[in-house]
């Protein structure tokens, strides 16, 4: 395997030069990416209704996780042993 070293990389505490390279030239692409992509009113709003309803899912299953559970009701049938 060739193994270049990038000086210009910063240093990490758990990463090697090479690997922070990479994962910062991966997100500057991401960046690059997002700034060319174009989106049609339409598609920018079907993204924008897809996120809303991401989101007022997320919240729903805090709110439900939040809220304390009742007690089950005691069943009076007998329990065997």
């Amino acid at each position: 395997m060739l193994h270049t070293s990038n000086t210009s990389a910063p240093s990490h505490q758990y990463l090697s030069p090479l690997r922070t390279s990479t994962i910062l030239s991966w997100s500057s692409s991401l960046t690059e990416y997002n700034s060319k992509s174009t989106l049609s009113p339409n598609d920018q709003h079907s993204k924008d209704a897809a996120i809303e309803a991401y989101l007022q899912f997320k919240l729903a299953l805090f709110a439900k996780t939040q809220t304390p559970h009742s007690p089950r009701p005691k069943s009076n049938a007998p329990k065997n042993a």
